[in-house]
């Protein structure tokens, strides 16, 4: 009982640790590009692809995540706030 119990506070402390990881990088990607937009005139989301773009050429892979899960999660906020924030 006592091996089964460390090994499953061995396992929460790795996930806890991945999940900390990655929840730090995701802040600091969706961080830097607004930081960096009020200095010049880009588009904080054509920011963020530029560094999405940074990240795969450097290959960081913190998850391993579907195409189909990232178009349904990630590109519709994208696309709303560039409407949102888009000039007519």
């Amino acid at each position: 009982m006592v091996i089964e119990s460390t090994t499953a506070e061995e396992a929460i402390a790795s996930n806890l640790k991945q999940f900390l990881l990655v929840l730090s990088v995701s802040l600091g990607v969706a961080t830097l590009p607004q930081i960096f937009s009020w200095f010049r005139q880009i588009p904080y989301t054509l920011l963020l692809v530029i560094v999405g773009l940074v990240l795969v050429v450097v290959d960081v892979r913190l998850v391993i995540l579907s195409p189909a899960l990232i178009l349904f999660i990630f590109l519709p906020p994208l696309l709303f706030e560039a409407a949102w924030n888009h000039s007519l």
